[in-house]
């Protein structure tokens, strides 16, 4: 599947609720906190987004007008033949290896699960902290949640430790961490 990872923006905030709520019901992020990762110089936030066009569109005259796929990206414009099918959001931190990213949030749409989404993400946060030269990528994620606690290891995160009660349904948390 083809698909491409791209900056966030507010106009995507719409699709990425829809995703949330779906991947976590209201254990999820309200809108609001997922505006104000976007405005926090040390928050980064990414969507992932799949082309569900047709290779040309014909207008109302029969005419086809391939212009929309050969505009660049410009910033806050939303492409219509886009459809976001996940995301992740991370922040930079310090910890005892140094810079670091923490993983805040990661989800895809239900019908784009086990097609690489989440992995591509996770891997594409890699990639930027080896380019910033940090030693670490973390994250928690619920003991019950067995799906991802398998991508993570198989992606080569260790699990570090247990945060017990740390969910407000009283659920424990395992914190993961990758080094370089």
């Amino acid at each position: 599947m083809k698909f491409k990872i791209l900056k966030a923006n507010k106009k995507h905030i719409k699709e990425i609720q829809e995703i949330s709520t779906q991947q976590f019901g209201l254990l999820g992020w309200a809108p609001n906190f997922f505006e104000s990762e976007l405005k926090n110089e040390n928050h980064f936030f990414y969507v992932v987004v799949v082309n569900q066009c047709v290779e040309n569109i014909q207008d109302n005259n029969g005419l086809v007008n391939s212009n929309i796929f050969l505009k660049k990206e410009k910033k806050g414009f939303i492409n219509p033949c886009q459809k976001i099918v996940g995301f992740i959001n991370f922040m930079q931190t310090e910890g005892e290896l140094g810079l670091d990213f923490n993983i805040l949030n990661i989800a895809t749409r239900e019908e784009f699960k086990n097609k690489g989404v989440a992995s591509a993400l996770i891997n594409f946060v890699f990639k930027l902290a080896k380019q910033r030269k940090f030693k670490s990528v973390w994250l928690e994620v619920r003991c019950s949640n067995n799906v991802a606690i398998h991508l993570y290891q198989k992606l080569g995160f260790q699990q570090l430790y247990i945060r017990k009660n740390y969910y407000s349904n009283g659920e424990d948390a395992i914190i993961f961490r990758k080094i370089f």
